[in-house]
């Protein structure tokens, strides 16, 4: 189970197949050959390289995705500080890759590798790529999500839970999903809303809960195992 600020207490949502995306972490370091910039031709400019990185890696997701298959990738971070007439020697990038396949996932970093072997042929530079495999995408068994759903509406519902709903899949990552590669399972999102007016959502520095849902999520889990024991 997963606690969120933005779902009232008493609200369970879930989804059925793939749930929650894939992560995975992306670093490219460039080393180039520095110099003055009022000779750029006896260097090789690590920011150029890594600007036109930054560019082409728009078209991963828009020429080398199928449309039909979920897929973002974000550059978050380019180390490129320096002072304004020396050029840069080296800089690194870090990114972020989403995506609900695995293969999809492989694709992403197939294509990461090929942007940065171009760039050592076209801008004279060494890179070095590390694609980190952090989380896998999440995916809800059918049979077992079906069942925790049938406790939920059975036996919470009216009681203590006001609604369980089947909901579309979420692009946050999930370290669960390594569970439910070996173990049919599901995954489920409980509501946790705050009693106040504002709410901050999960990994804000001001995130909190309404305690009132430990005990929501407490009964829900413990109705549930009791129905896949047969009690």
């Amino acid at each position: 189970i997963h606690f969120y600020p933005n779902i009232e207490v008493g609200h369970v949502e879930y989804a059925s197949g793939w749930a929650y995306a894939g992560c995975s972490e992306i670093s490219v370091k460039i080393q180039g050959k520095g110099g003055h910039g009022s000779m750029p031709h006896m260097s090789n400019d690590a920011i150029v390289a890594a600007s036109s990185f930054v560019m082409n890696l728009q078209t991963v997701v828009s020429r080398r995705i199928n449309p039909f298959d979920m897929a973002v990738v974000t550059i978050g971070s380019f180390e490129g500080e320096g002072v304004s007439n020396v050029i840069k020697d080296n800089l690194t990038l870090y990114g972020d890759a989403r995506y609900m396949d695995i293969e999809v996932g492989k694709k992403i970093e197939e294509e990461v590798r090929k942007l940065a072997r171009g760039l050592e042929e076209g801008y004279s530079v060494e890179t070095e790529v590390t694609f980190a495999w952090d989380y896998p995408p999440l995916y809800n068994h059918p049979e077992q999500t079906e069942a925790a759903a049938k406790v939920m509406n059975e036996r919470g519902v009216g009681t203590y839970l006001e609604n369980a709903s089947l909901t579309p899949a979420f692009n946050g990552a999930e370290d669960f999903g390594q569970y439910l590669l070996k173990i049919p399972g599901a995954f489920l999102n409980m509501g946790a809303k705050p009693e106040t007016d504002t709410y901050f959502m999960n990994h804000h520095p001001k995130f909190d809960i309404n305690e009132k849902a430990l005990l929501v999520a407490a009964k829900t889990v413990g109705d549930i195992t009791l129905s896949a024991l047969g009690k």
